[in-house]
């Protein structure tokens, strides 16, 4: 509820979009004890990572859920190890251009939310991606398929023209 809450806060001050930077595209549906029982461990520090990784899969989940009731696009940014170097974390701190791009799988992932809200009028999904293969194999035939699925187009050190040609090429005939 606390989240709704919030979401509405920012609908009601001109918000049209929620931005999730999330660790993989997976999304899970968990059962409202098993979410308070992750999210507990989560709060006492005991929770696993991949029970913390399962947790954040049903947010997202749940997120998706939201922005079908409340309209706000939903865009996703996953499969980025944030941060990865110590030294320039301390003496320069996050977004210094340590952060190192790993491959993910969106079409399994983000099977539980489509197969919900992947039809759904009025939802409108982005996922983003640094891996350009995944443009034409994944992105592209999702948004093809589903109507609430947008392909987002390059960013980070994807936005470079030439990667932008690379990526109007892959996308343009399937999408």
């Amino acid at each position: 509820q606390g989240m709704a809450n919030r979401r509405q806060y920012f609908v009601e001050h001109g918000a049209v979009s929620s931005d999730h930077g999330v660790h993989t595209p997976r999304t899970v549906k968990l059962d409202q004890a098993e979410a308070a029982r992750l999210f507990e461990k989560g709060m006492a520090g005991t929770a696993t990572r991949e029970e913390a990784l399962i947790f954040e899969a049903n947010m997202t989940y749940q997120q998706a859920a939201m922005a079908v009731e409340d309209g706000l696009v939903m865009t996703m940014h996953p499969g980025i190890h944030r941060n990865t170097h110590a030294q320039t974390l301390a003496q320069f701190g996050p977004d210094a251009g340590h952060d190192i791009p790993f491959a993910v799988d969106y079409a399994t992932g983000l099977q539980p939310l489509l197969n919900d809200f992947g039809t759904a009028e009025g939802f409108h999904f982005i996922p983003f991606t640094t891996d350009e293969t995944v443009f034409s194999w994944e992105i592209a035939p999702l948004a093809g398929f589903y109507p609430s699925v947008f392909i987002g187009a390059p960013w980070w050190f994807l936005d470079a023209p030439d990667s932008m040609l690379r990526f109007r090429s892959a996308v343009t005939e399937t999408a």
